[in-house]
């Protein structure tokens, strides 16, 4: 949070919930690496049950796959 390069209040406002939403995702990638799968699929039928959602693990990781081994996928998340 050294430099904000958004203008005005409205900016300044979305640059601290951006920096925010940072910080979680990458302790959520932390403990996923750290705990590995398991802590993800807890996480994963969490948020399914707080969403009212069915959850189905197998097709999520089958998601996450195509997207992982997605080259262009990868290239994007990198820019």
């Amino acid at each position: 949070m050294d430099r904000c390069h958004l203008k005005g209040e409205q900016g300044d406002r979305l640059h601290a919930v951006l920096c925010a939403a940072g910080y979680n995702i990458r302790w959520l990638l932390r403990m996923i690496t750290k705990k590995g799968v398991p802590f993800l699929q807890r996480l994963y039928l969490r948020l399914c049950q707080s969403a009212a959602l069915s959850p189905n693990w197998r097709q999520m990781l089958r998601g996450l796959v195509c997207i992982a081994s997605s080259g262009s996928a990868l290239r994007e998340l990198a820019a």
